[in-house]
C-alpha cells in the first residue's frame, strides 16, 4: 500500500512498483487523481493489480489519536 500515491513521490511509487508487476493499493485523500493514476496504469497495458482506497469518507476523529 502507497499512501499518497495519487501524485508526487507516491504516484512514482506506485508506477514502479506496477512497472515491476506488484500488487499495489493506491490510498490517497484525493479520489479524482488516485482513480487518474489507476486508469492510467492500465492503459499503458501493465499488468499489475493496482487499485485505489480512497481515504475521504473517513472522519479524522478515527485517525488522529
Amino acid at each position: 500500500m502507497v499512501t499518497g500515491g495519487a501524485s508526487g513521490i507516491g504516484k512514482a511509487t506506485v508506477e514502479m512498483l506496477a512497472e515491476a508487476g506488484a500488487h499495489v493499493l493506491i490510498g490517497d485523500l484525493d479520489e479524482q487523481n488516485g482513480t487518474a493514476v489507476v486508469a492510467a496504469i492500465r492503459e499503458n497495458g501493465q499488468g499489475a493489480d493496482v487499485r485505489l482506497v480512497a481515504h475521504h469518507n473517513r472522519p479524522y476523529s478515527l485517525v488522529a489519536k
